[in-house]
């Protein structure tokens, strides 16, 4: 069966900040080069090293990024490695780059040379800032997009640092959403043979990680500050949040609607003869009456029960966290869920590694590399598209392994394909989008499904998102709200995520409901749900049904496990999913417990964003073909694939992760130090020579780059405490503008740890147009998250806010449905339509 993507000539010559977005491609089949200067790509200096010391072959985060591309060497600082670089363009599809305009300049390669050179070629241009704005030529590194993203200032505990993301999520999020502004250009230029500048800058494409940050602020006027591992109500809640047991950490939800609740679990501590005096007075009436958070908030903010009800919640919480402690964390994740208690464990890369899950699933891919003599063990791929297949073909190339086979090749330009299949085509027109014409059904819910079908419908998808009233998405009742709201409309959690999309409510669950569910399978060219196993099967809405409705549908299940396996009805929302793909064991100092990262990370860009590349490309075989497919998305495969550099180098080395907080290992000073001002925080990282001597002379003190203990990298490893304690002094006296501003002046990567107010006024964001105000019948004007990828020829765009619950019941009844008024008013009358 062909690849996805089979046919694609992709040319990747760029850094690590774009590796990841060349390896997804590659996985779903394109032929990737990739182009290095003679040195070699920086990332082959990126340790752990697979036999521990350093080596140009042997850095385990290259190897597992750049699986299944080719290799090549150009000197783009010569005219004649730059008339090669352009006579290969020329027979390609897509360029991926990360140069700013100064570096186009520097070489060379400005002034319209690689439009002339390959006038049809999508160039894919990843930086930290985007291509344009005032800080389009400023430095960059993962942990200063991560900052100034406002993502950062979720993580850690109150009194230490913001924390960043574990294992470069800044740089792996900007290839996610490069991916998917690739994967759309493509269908684009296949249907009309038009290239076009895919744009994407980390700092816009980290935003929608802030979770409800950034629409916190705008509606409340608060900004949300990291809690450790207390929930953003500031008490301990029973069967809440991080616990520790007999082995490690484990991560509850009992205490909520979800599951079996907190009865779940006090049956299931019962059971273990845990329970204690919880089933007496006068624990049991309080259990009976006020284990919701609402509730809690409530009795906490009287001053007549305030005393009563502390004592009875941390009488409570000991007991709870009593039974936990003295048992392992494995037994404990597999007896919770099987009772259907959301609970996972903090996962070890170890953990990972012996997953019965991903065994099951056959998740890990053994291959061999005859150039390293020997076999690694690889992490999977985020996706199975069960009709094109996505693959691991080939290791990682050696320095200019390819050289001869690629470069040898006769030059000529890259034929334009015309477009077939069922699906028209898009025209090249005024204001046209890659996927007008398309269109999907959306029975997704919370956050990785949403924003994933928002993306869809800002390419130009009609999205008609089915829900009920009856059972509302949990994110329409969920904060931020204005004070005092109880409208089902008003959400920013939710509204953020639906924008652009039709709403129809239909309850499924009903005969009648059930067969005008399969009509809208039967208009849909996609169809796309991440609810539980057990949910899809209640409304009928398997992928044997789907397909049997209609067999040319795309059809993605994105579960929180995948559709097979011992663990597939394993149920959880973001939180669960983060513990048992390992985010909060990566993250953090090891000061500290492994809290996490402040939100529920993988729900807002990895899951997403991974899946909406698959959807497209599925597409585009679609288009070719005629043939739908479905495709099992576990978000645990996906998440784990795209921070997996620590489980890759577990299964493969010597090495065992330590969290490192701040610090990286291939750079010092790397971390985030103290302002002038109440928890005001800079984030600096020097990530060569040149870059680190740069800090010294901007901070008065150029006998640091001289002084024995910091002269060379590994003398900076070795005296780490010291440099960050001189770093931290420099700075604390410091103004953050100013500081910032002259590290990167003098060209060293630099940024604030900003709140989500200072994001949302961020100059440059606002100079670029990233956030978009959009009028919304109930809950006002209010800022919305714009696409992140932007596509210069066929823009993505936000036109229309989030709908109303059933705001289009009548619209999509009537014209989608083929329904008479009449009928439609029976269908209202019965509760089928809301």
């Amino acid at each position: 069966m062909p690849a996805p993507l089979e046919g694609v000539r992709v040319i990747e010559a760029c850094g690590p900040i774009g590796h990841y977005a060349g390896r997804l491609l590659a996985d779903l089949g394109a032929d990737v080069v990739k182009v290095e200067p003679p040195s070699g790509d920086p990332g082959r200096g990126h340790p752990p090293f697979l036999d521990g010391a350093p080596h140009l072959e042997g850095s385990l985060p290259f190897l597992l990024l750049n699986a299944n591309k080719r290799g090549v060497t150009l000197d783009l600082e010569t005219e004649a490695g730059r008339g090669r670089f352009l006579e290969l363009i020329a027979g390609a599809d897509v360029l991926i780059d990360d140069w700013q305009p100064h570096d186009l300049a520097r070489l060379g390669l400005d002034g319209g040379r690689i439009e002339e050179a390959a006038p049809t070629l999508i160039r894919c241009s990843i930086t930290g800032w985007g291509l344009s704005g005032p800080r389009a030529d400023w430095a960059s590194a993962d942990i200063v997009g991560v900052a100034m993203s406002g993502v950062m200032r979720l993580a850690g505990f109150p009194g230490g640092p913001p924390e960043q993301l574990p294992d470069a999520q800044g740089y792996h999020c900007a290839s996610i959403t490069a991916a998917a502004g690739i994967a759309a250009a493509i269908l684009h230029r296949d249907a009309t043979g038009e290239g076009q500048t895919v744009e994407v800058s980390m700092q816009e494409a980290l935003s929608m990680a802030q979770e409800t940050a950034m629409m916190t602020w705008d509606i409340l006027g608060t900004n949300r500050e990291r809690t450790g591992t207390r929930a953003a109500l500031g008490v301990d809640m029973p069967g809440l949040g991080l616990h520790e047991a007999a082995d490690g950490h484990v991560y509850m939800m009992a205490s909520g609607t979800a599951g079996s609740g907190f009865a779940g679990l006090l049956q299931w501590m019962t059971d273990e003869g845990a329970a204690e005096d919880l089933h007496e007075e006068p624990y049991a009436s309080f259990i009976a009456h006020s284990m919701d958070r609402a509730t809690v908030v409530s009795l906490l903010a009287s001053e007549a029960t305030r005393a009563e009800t502390d004592a009875r919640l941390s009488h409570v919480v000991a007991v709870v966290h009593r039974f936990i402690a003295s048992r392992p964390k494995q037994w404990l994740y597999e007896e919770g869920q099987a009772r259907r208690v959301l609970i996972g464990m903090v996962s070890t890369p170890e953990d990972i590694a012996r997953s019965p899950q991903l065994a099951a699933r056959d998740w890990w891919q053994a291959l061999a590399d005859p150039a390293r003599g020997r076999t690694l063990t690889y992490p999977g791929v985020p996706w199975r598209l069960l009709g094109t297949p996505a693959s691991l073909r080939r290791p990682a190339p050696t320095l200019g392994e390819h050289n001869t086979e690629v470069l040898g090749e006769p030059v000529r330009p890259r034929p334009v394909r015309a477009s077939t299949g069922s699906t028209a085509s898009t025209a090249s027109t005024e204001g046209a989008r890659p996927l007008d014409g398309v269109r999907v059904l959306d029975l997704t819910w919370f956050g990785a499904g949403p924003i994933a079908t928002r993306a869809l419908a800002s390419l130009g998808a009609d999205v008609i998102r089915v829900e009920t009233a009856k059972r509302p998405d949990g994110l329409r009742v969920a904060a931020p709200r204005p004070a005092g709201a109880t409208s089902l409309n008003v959400s920013g959690y939710y509204n953020n995520f639906n924008s652009d999309k039709r709403s129809i409510a239909l309850d499924l669950t009903t005969p009648r409901g059930h067969e005008l569910g399969l009509e809208l399978v039967r208009w849909a060219d996609v169809f796309m749900t991440n609810m539980t196993n057990r949910a899809v099967a209640k409304i009928g809405m398997d992928g044997a049904t789907v397909s049997a409705a209609n067999p040319s549908i795309i059809a993605l299940y994105q579960p929180m496990q995948g559709l097979t396996g011992p663990h597939a009805e394993f149920q959880g929302f973001g939180a669960i999913l983060s513990t048992i793909c390992g985010v909060n064991h990566l993250a953090g100092f090891e000061v500290n417990p492994p809290a996490g990262v402040g939100s529920n990370y993988p729900d807002y860009v990895v899951n997403p964003l991974q899946g909406v590349t698959a959807l497209i490309a599925a597409i585009r075989h679609r288009r070719r073909t005629g043939e739908g497919q479905l495709i099992d998305m576990s978000q645990l495969e996906s998440s784990t694939a795209a921070m997996s550099g620590p489980l890759f180098a577990t299964m493969n080395s010597e090495y065992r992760h330590a969290r490192l907080g701040n610090r990286v290992l291939h750079a010092a000073p790397h971390g985030a130090y103290p302002l002038a001002g109440a928890d005001e925080w800079l984030v600096i990282a020097c990530l060569d020579e040149a870059q680190w001597r740069a800090l010294a002379r901007a901070c008065g003190h150029e006998e640091w780059a001289t002084d024995p203990r910091f002269a060379h990298l590994e003398a900076r490893k070795a005296h780490e405490d010291e440099l960050d304690a001189l770093v931290g002094t420099w700075t604390a006296a410091l103004d953050g503008l100013e500081a910032m501003e002259r590290l990167q002046s003098a060209g060293v990567p630099a940024g604030l740890a900003q709140r989500a107010s200072a994001v949302l006024a961020d100059p440059h964001l606002g100079e670029r147009g990233y956030f978009v105000y959009l009028d919304h019948a109930e809950a006002g004007r209010r800022a919305y998250d714009g696409p992140p990828f932007r596509l210069s020829r066929t823009p993505a765009r936000l036109e229309r806010p989030a709908p109303m619950l059933g705001e289009h019941t009548f619209e999509v009844a009537s014209t989608v449905l083929g329904l008479r008024a009449d009928e439609v008013a029976a269908l209202i009358a019965d509760g089928t339509l809301t």
